[in-house]
């Protein structure tokens, strides 16, 4: 979807656990690595800023073939 709509953003309004139920999957990486490979996919966290009430994280996503 990234690469057919040539999307800059991407949101996320939930958390990814909400009531004890899983509401979504992370796809970012995890605090302590870099990286997170899915396939060919690779994505890559430059930066991260935590508020109080939300997270923004710039994303760096390649497609490796």
């Amino acid at each position: 979807m990234v690469w057919e709509t040539r999307a800059k953003t991407l949101v996320m309004l939930t958390q990814c656990f909400e009531k004890g139920r899983v509401r979504c999957h992370q796809y970012w990486p995890e605090d302590n690595k870099p990286v997170t490979v899915f396939g060919d996919i690779v994505i890559t966290k430059l930066v991260e800023d935590i508020h109080i009430d939300w997270t923004i994280r710039d994303l760096k996503i390649e497609r490796v073939r």
